[in-house]
């Protein structure tokens, strides 16, 4: 079992996570992470490594960056957010991405 806290600009979070009968975690999960250029926005995600590890590793990484992205061109986060998973997608399409994998 994982655990970690914090708290941030009025923010309390707390996050666990078990891998259960598995023989490793699969999950991956993003707290706290600070939004560039946007004060006082966090994003906060759980990743389940359904599509094995190395996804929601993945998508720890690049859900941010996407989400952060967008949002500096303009976009509202509803679509900033779709946008991410739908990014991950294509990008595990690519030659990197599936060298990620």
């Amino acid at each position: 079992k994982e655990s970690s806290d914090g708290s941030h600009d009025g923010i309390v979070w707390g996050a666990t996570g078990m891998q259960g009968w598995r023989v490793s975690m699969e999950d991956s999960h993003v707290t706290d992470a600070p939004l560039d250029g946007f004060p006082g926005a966090r994003l906060f995600a759980v990743f389940d490594g359904h599509g094995g590890a190395a996804i929601a590793r993945i998508c720890k990484t690049k859900v941010p960056e996407i989400v952060v992205a967008d949002l500096q061109g303009g976009k509202p986060p509803a679509e900033a957010l779709t946008n991410a998973f739908h990014g991950v997608d294509i990008h595990l399409r690519t030659p990197e991405g599936l060298g990620e994998l």
